[in-house]
Formats: C-alpha cells, structure tokens, sequence
C-alpha cells in the first residue's frame, strides 16, 4: 500500500511498516510492486495459484519534483496480497479459495 505525506514539512518525519520501504522517486519515475494471484487451499494442504503467468503489478508514478513513499519492501520478497485498495504487504500470499474434497475428486465434466 501507499502511505502519502500530508504535507511537505512531514516529509522527514515519515515510519514506514516492517513490510515497506520509503523511496524517493524523481518527476516521473516509477516503482513496481506485484500483486498476489488469487490462491487456492487444496485439500491435502497444498497452496496453487488459481492463475498462471506474471504476477500483475501495482504501479506508482511520481508526478512532482519528488515524491516519496511507503512502498512494499520488494527486494525482501513483499508484494500485495491483492489489488484492492486495503491490500497488505505480504511475502506469502494469502488464501482467496478453499477447494473442497469433494470438488478435489470431482471428474472434469463437473461443476464445482
């Protein structure tokens, strides 16, 4: 998540969370942080993604002279847990679906 400064003389006086770095990006520059697949928790424990490919990523430009923010520490392995606007930053991904036994065992011509 973003945490944006009210006013320039708190500029200084910004404490990110564990989870955040602050960065300072110049006019137009951005930083990338990506964005949790939804999970799914298999019967037998085991956590898949429910989509494949890369992860999306939340994006934020800098539009003044400077900016800095709270951001998602991504070089420690952090990214948000989803795209929503109330996303944690997360090194594991939290679970979005439960798959029942029953769904788990289903033939391929089922709904579940």
């Amino acid at each position: 998540r973003d945490s944006t400064c009210p006013d320039e003389s708190s500029l200084f006086d910004v404490t990110c969370k564990a989870s955040e770095v602050l960065i300072t990006l110049s006019n137009k520059d951005t930083h990338d942080v990506p964005i949790c697949h939804p999970m799914a928790l298999h019967p037998n424990g085991e956590r898949r993604p429910l989509q494949s490919g890369p992860m999306k990523q939340n994006r934020f430009k800098c539009d003044a002279l400077i900016c800095k923010r709270c951001r998602c520490d991504v070089q420690r392995g952090f990214k948000l847990s989803n795209e929503s606007d109330d996303a944690q930053c997360v090194r594991e991904c939290p679970i979005t679906k439960r798959i029942s036994r029953e769904c788990a065992d289903a033939k391929p011509s089922m709904i579940c």
